[in-house]
């Protein structure tokens, strides 16, 4: 995986129609503040009770489509998004959320580990995934890279992570 060391007034997409919301990074700077400023009055305009993906990636999508200039993520880019970085699937998201089970199935690691070396980090869908084990000793993709990444908490887990 690689490090976020040197970025800066980001987000990422993860899908074809929308910017994920679990990893954003804003500066002080213009357009992070721009960015940052945005995204609140959104939230606290439009805010949904019901509806998490509006609140959560519908949030920086609306906003980053005003931002941009333009409805298709795919076509965000540093210079459409006045110095805002939108960075692809692969980013955080390689896996997508119809396919969050490859990350806990043990036949799927090598498949899984290819897709992850282009990532900063992995999100594993927690709403779909939070009741899955992963098996320590296992060669589960979710509890290999947990290994390697996470060595310290995953040393704590004895027989499940």
């Amino acid at each position: 995986m690689k490090s976020l060391e040197g970025l800066s007034n980001f987000a990422s997409i993860e899908s074809n129609t929308s910017v994920a919301s679990l990893v954003l990074n804003f500066d002080v700077d213009e357009i992070g503040r721009a960015v940052a400023n945005t995204s609140i009055n959104d939230f606290a305009s439009n805010y949904c009770n019901n509806d998490w993906g509006y609140n959560g990636p519908g949030v920086i999508t609306r906003t980053l489509e005003k931002i941009c200039e333009t409805n298709l993520v795919t076509d965000m880019n540093k210079q459409k998004c006045k110095g805002f970085t939108v960075l692809g699937t692969e980013a955080f998201c390689p896996i997508s959320w119809t396919d969050w089970q490859l990350y806990f199935n043990p036949n799927t690691s090598d498949e899984v580990m290819v897709k992850l070396k282009d990532s900063i980090g992995i999100h594993v869908w927690n709403l779909h995934s939070k009741h899955t084990v992963i098996n320590i000793g296992s060669k589960q993709p979710y509890g290999l890279v947990a290994k390697k990444y996470c060595p310290i908490n995953f040393s704590l887990a004895k027989y499940v992570f």
